[in-house]
């Protein structure tokens, strides 16, 4: 999963629950994560990458929320994150 489809299904769920829309797309992995503040690409997000990310979003309800990172990539990752957000 690349980081800017990793980024879309943070939008998707957002959007799918009456949410409004996020600020930016800033979210990195693996040697991008430093220096932050890069906006998500086409680089695949690999098993054990760090995982970076931080958007202003207006959620459901007009609620503001700040998600921050740091996470990181588990093995199973892609298969759990299509199984919650896809379902």
């Amino acid at each position: 999963m690349t980081e800017a489809q990793l980024w879309g299904l943070l939008n998707y769920a957002n959007l799918a629950n009456n949410g409004d829309w996020h600020d930016g797309r800033m979210l990195a992995s693996g040697p991008r994560i430093n220096p932050w503040m890069q906006e998500a690409t086409l680089r695949r997000v690999e098993s054990g990458d760090l995982v970076g990310f931080d958007t202003d979003m207006v959620g459901p309800q007009a609620t503001a929320l700040i998600f921050l990172g740091p996470y990181i990539a588990a093995p199973q990752c892609q298969q759990d994150v299509r199984k919650n957000f896809i379902a």
